[in-house]
């Protein structure tokens, strides 16, 4: 009874194998398809990563760029002070060593003109 399907032992095993390489077919193909999705996201990311980055240094540069500028405003503003003070040091020293200077000095400023000095 087992001889008479010995004879289909054969077409099994084929039917296995094709079925067996059908499995793995579909399986390349699903691959092939993520792998083409992931190399397509892959891309994408780059390229935002990229324009990112382009985004960051840019800030960077303006970030340096605003430093230099204060730098600037800071010394500037230190050398107005120091002017200043050195004017207000010279002017003492002129209303001591001269009357005049001082009679100018000690005359009362109008109203008007002293509304406009002290904005």
């Amino acid at each position: 009874m087992f001889k008479a399907y010995l004879w289909l032992a054969p077409y099994v095993i084929i039917a296995l194998l094709a079925a067996t390489v059908f499995y793995y077919r579909a399986e390349v193909a699903n691959a092939d398809k993520q792998n083409i999705k992931l190399s397509t996201e892959l891309t994408s990311v780059t390229a935002t990563a990229k324009q990112q980055e382009k985004t960051i240094n840019t800030l960077l540069e303006m970030n340096a760029a605003k430093d230099k500028i204060v730098s600037d405003i800071v010394d500037n503003v230190a050398s107005i002070n120091e002017n200043t003070r050195q004017l207000s040091k010279d002017i003492g020293e002129l209303k001591e060593s001269d009357t005049d200077v001082k009679t100018l000095l000690d005359t009362a400023i109008p109203p008007e003109l002293n509304r406009l000095l002290n904005r």
